[in-house]
């Protein structure tokens, strides 16, 4: 969007905020609002509409200061906490989570409007009630929707199906289950909406990674660069793909480009560490396998990795230090525990348990 339908949209975008905190229907509460943009004061004519509401609030706010100092205050303290988010700073349409604040102000004034205006005192505690239960149940039924990550995502998906990230984030969720075809044909509905987006076509790379396709995967990583050459989780992601397909020189060049371009990303570290192995650089493996551990102490593969590794070398009290750590983490980690196992049978030891 331009500045300009930025400037005309949010006018619609404040009073729908407004809408939703008087009719906060599940039905209508989403992450993700597929909102039409403003391209001019008569298009769409809400544009128009929603600017002479807001200009009308504040003349209300300005004309009651002096008698309703708290109304006044309430109105102001509204749009005075929607300023920066919705105005001209390039954020984001639309996001109801930019009411929380706002909606405190919003809620003392219905609660001073029932009790000025509301008589006889029975008619405000029915009210009052009818509204706390009505909430009551809305909130219990959007709660289900934010119970689970699919569910989640499928209800922004139905909501706004002409937006690309729901798709995406849909797929996400759908792959973390070990639903690939299902998170594919939801990455590739993403794609089909907005083809410019690189996050399905990495994602559709994972993914067919994931289920062992890894020549598949390279062609999307490399799509995936072609977009955007300097993302380092892309280049870490190919390279591992090409130590899978053994192309372990391609991998090195791939994930020392990745370290250049953030030498703190322990799983690039991780996985250089292992194409260096397999080519016999054991030491260049053993510092990228320490350094992957010592940037993220709780990196499970890292810790598995240089235990072995050491192991290998001899080396075995460091190795039985790092593997150790790894079964802190997770004592589950079979894995782990064999390789200790092994190693302290071989030293006369007693494996902890």
């Amino acid at each position: 969007f331009t500045l300009t339908q930025r400037l005309l949209t949010e006018p619609r975008v404040i009073i729908f905020y407004l809408s939703q905190l008087l009719w906060p229907h599940p039905s209508r509460l989403n992450l993700e609002h597929d909102f039409p943009l403003s391209n001019s004061l008569m298009d769409p004519m809400t544009t128009f509409f929603s600017i002479i509401i807001i200009t009308a609030l504040i003349g209300l706010a300005i004309a009651v200061a002096r008698k309703q100092r708290l109304l006044s205050f309430c109105i102001w303290w509204f749009f005075g906490n929607l300023v920066i988010e919705s105005s001209i700073i390039s954020l984001e349409i639309v996001f109801e989570h930019r009411v929380y604040l706002p909606s405190m102000m919003f809620s003392l004034a219905v609660a001073l409007a029932v009790w000025r205006w509301v008589k006889p005192a029975w008619l405000q505690a029915v009210l009052v009630g009818v509204l706390v239960t009505v909430g009551a149940l809305w909130t219990h039924e959007r709660n289900g929707v934010y119970s689970d990550r699919i569910t989640f995502w499928q209800d922004c998906v139905n909501k706004s199906p002409g937006k690309a990230r729901p798709y995406n984030n849909l797929g996400v969720a759908l792959a973390d289950r070990g639903r690939h075809e299902d998170a594919l044909q939801n990455y590739r509905k993403a794609l089909e909406i907005d083809p410019g987006y690189q996050d399905p076509v990495e994602n559709i790379g994972l993914t067919l990674a994931q289920q062992g396709k890894m020549e598949e995967s390279v062609v999307y990583f490399l799509k995936a660069l072609e977009m955007n050459p300097k993302n380092y989780k892309t280049l870490n992601n190919l390279g591992a793909s090409l130590i899978v397909l053994e192309r372990r020189q391609e991998a090195i060049q791939i994930l020392t480009e990745s370290l250049r371009l953030n030498p703190y990303y322990a799983e690039a570290h991780n996985n250089l560490g292992v194409a260096l192995q397999q080519e016999g650089q054991i030491e260049k493996a053993i510092d990228h396998f320490s350094t992957a551990v010592r940037i993220d102490p709780g990196y499970t593969r890292a810790l598995i990795s240089l235990g072995i590794l050491l192991a290998e070398q001899g080396r075995h009290e460091e190795a039985i230090e790092q593997l150790s750590a790894a079964l802190k983490i997770n004592p589950e980690d079979r894995k782990a525990r064999q390789k200790l196992e092994k190693i302290l049978e071989k030293m006369g030891k007693e494996t902890p348990r």
